[in-house]
């Protein structure tokens, strides 16, 4: 066993106070019992997703693990014609069924899909293990994969603020609700640890421990290209086989490009406004050309972009028009 992470003896305490009837050690005996393939989680994961949001005859499903999750999909969705499960790590299960088929990632970042290639991309239980920048990275990519009418499915370890009430108002999930924010992640750090290295021996598993609230969910998808088109705060589903963490559940589908025009304006006038009350200290307005170079600017890596003289020019003609007008202040 790998050494135990600093933080996770001071998690375990906390753990125990609202896991108290739960014998952790009684689930890793189950979990690697004979029959255990027969009862893992992939059928209570469609419970969750629903039948009804694997639309398409094309199914990506990012991070699959083993991938046992397609395999069900593909027998409850007959009109699936190819399913692919895809993963940085390659400790998948052969499927019986030759429509599922599996590909490594050759990055963290990276989907070995064509452009407009699937009309449903799942990602379970999969972005909590990476870091903000990947994060983006795969939303992109899914952005890149799915076709114009495609939709994102994600199911994700969470907490909700404010008065969010869960689907499953079980005792756990009222215990788990009573804490406070720090000992929400201890809790969260604990079982992921638990499960990953105890229950499913898995050495090569990143833990990024990037828990984020349903809130931060939501701004972050529609940061990058997606509308939420339904959500869900489940959470923690009190069932075997199921790690003891709450769940929320997600539909996206991409932006359109007047959606994306308009979140772009809108972003436009936040930093026009942030530059003339901050910046500028309301001595000169910045008009949207200007303020949508200086956005421009910030996004651009390739300095071979023709788009940088642009957005120069037009910085340089605000700041000649700015030096003037403080001749007179």
């Amino acid at each position: 066993m790998d050494e135990i992470d600093e933080n996770i003896s001071d998690s375990e305490s906390v753990v125990a106070g609202i896991y108290e009837n739960i014998n952790l050690d009684e689930i890793v005996k189950e979990y690697n019992s004979d029959d255990y393939r027969l009862k893992e989680d992939p059928e209570l994961k469609i419970e969750i997703l629903g039948k009804e949001e694997v639309e398409g005859p094309r199914v990506v499903d990012v991070g699959c693990g083993k991938n046992n999750l397609l395999p069900v999909i593909v027998k409850k969705n007959p009109g699936i014609e190819k399913a692919i499960g895809t993963d940085e790590i390659d400790y998948h299960i052969e499927a019986e069924d030759n429509r599922v088929e599996f590909r490594k990632q050759p990055t963290p970042s990276k989907i070995p899909v064509e452009d407009g290639e699937a009309d449903t991309v799942i990602m379970s239980l999969v972005l909590h293990h990476a870091e903000d920048e990947v994060i983006r990275n795969l939303l992109k990519e899914s952005s890149r994969i799915l076709n114009s009418d495609g939709k994102l499915v994600i199911l994700e370890n969470l907490f909700a603020r404010g008065s969010i009430k869960p689907k499953y108002n079980n005792e756990l999930s009222k215990r788990f609700s009573e804490l406070n924010e720090e000992q929400k992640y201890k809790v969260f750090r604990f079982i992921e640890w638990y499960s990953a290295r105890l229950i499913s021996n898995i050495k090569e598993m990143q833990f990024a421990y990037n828990w984020k609230s349903m809130e931060e969910w939501k701004e972050i998808f529609e940061e990058n290209g997606f509308t939420i088109e339904k959500e869900n705060f489940l959470g923690i589903v009190d069932l075997p086989f199921t790690p003891k963490l709450p769940l929320g559940f997600f539909v996206l589908r991409k932006d359109d490009v007047y959606t994306q025009k308009e979140k772009v304006r809108e972003k436009m006038k936040d930093n026009v406004n942030f530059l003339n009350k901050d910046f500028l200290h309301n001595k000169v307005n910045l008009d949207d050309s200007l303020a949508e170079a200086l956005i421009v600017l910030a996004g651009i890596k390739d300095e071979s972009d023709p788009r940088i003289k642009i957005a120069i020019k037009l910085i340089g003609q605000f700041s000649k028009k700015f030096n003037n007008q403080n001749k007179f202040n």
